[in-house]
């Protein structure tokens, strides 16, 4: 095809040029589009991200509230009869009432945990002869917490049916440890050796012949300066995997997967793999 005349060719050529411009333009635009969308697509992923982040710390935050709550709340429990146990064991030998030290001391053990429905059980241990000088009097005496010693042990327990027995403390002396590496017999043995109150969480035990894990929290009677022994509460770990589980029915629509490990690394609850208490 023949142009019939210059301008002819001028307006083709500037025509051309016209699109090839566009046509840049157009690619430009569209290169400085995509990474203005790679770019806002970025942000906006550390924005979730970050935002994500805030919300499972601030749940992780409030559940670890209300654990410590319930801990704190066994401890003081715990502290109260302490001095409690103290001030009425403090008599002479001959103080009036001496006889019936175990039975006052065992209804205190007995109405703290009927006083709290969250408990699984409320103990004391007491040294050789510390409470009355009447060990020889008790042994084998389960009905009162007595074990072959005589020794005062009673542990006030409550099963999943709300029935409440006692039973004498075990392996209150025992240096040995649970798979898990928790001393057996650390929650009284802490005490008795000056390392002052205790805690031990999981904690292996029987309670009315049943396997459970526990977290068990301690506190030395002292008399005089001497160590006579510790009072206690528990815990039924089952309430911590049940906060687990339900810390995973709030996240990602019950996609996500709750572990609860204590300060020395053993968990404590898993909503994927229960089996792993402990």
């Amino acid at each position: 095809m023949r142009f019939r005349s210059i301008q002819m060719k001028i307006a083709v050529l500037s025509g051309v040029c016209v699109l090839g411009a566009t046509g840049a333009l157009v690619l430009g635009s569209s290169i400085a589009s995509n990474g203005t969308v790679t770019f806002v697509a970025d942000t906006v992923g550390e924005l979730v991200k970050a935002k994500t982040a805030q919300s499972i710390a601030s749940i992780a935050a409030t559940n670890a509230g209300s654990i410590r709550s319930t801990l704190d709340h066994a401890f003081d429990s715990a502290r109260i009869m302490a001095r409690s146990f103290e001030i009425l064991a403090k008599g002479d030998a001959d103080a009036p009432g001496l006889d019936d030290r175990r039975d006052r001391f065992n209804a205190i053990l007995l109405g703290v945990l009927k006083d709290n429905p969250g408990f699984n059980g409320t103990y004391s241990a007491w040294e050789p002869d510390a409470l009355d000088g009447s060990d020889g009097a008790y042994k084998n005496r389960r009905d009162v917490g007595s074990d072959a010693t005589g020794r005062f042990l009673p542990y006030w327990t409550r099963d999943a049916g709300g029935r409440v027995a006692v039973q004498p403390l075990v392996e209150y002396d025992s240096h040995d440890l649970h798979p898990n590496g928790v001393m057996k017999g650390g929650w009284y043995i802490g005490p008795q050796t000056g390392q002052g109150e205790s805690i031990l969480a999981p904690l292996p035990y029987v309670v009315q012949g049943k396997n459970v894990h526990l977290a068990t929290m301690s506190v030395p009677i002292t008399i005089d300066g001497t160590f006579k022994g510790v009072v206690g509460a528990d815990f039924d770990l089952a309430f911590v995997q049940a906060l687990a589980l339900d810390v995973k029915r709030t996240i990602y629509g019950g996609s996500s997967a709750i572990s609860i490990v204590s300060g020395e690394g053993l968990v404590v609850a898993s909503s994927e793999h229960p089996e792993a208490i402990g």
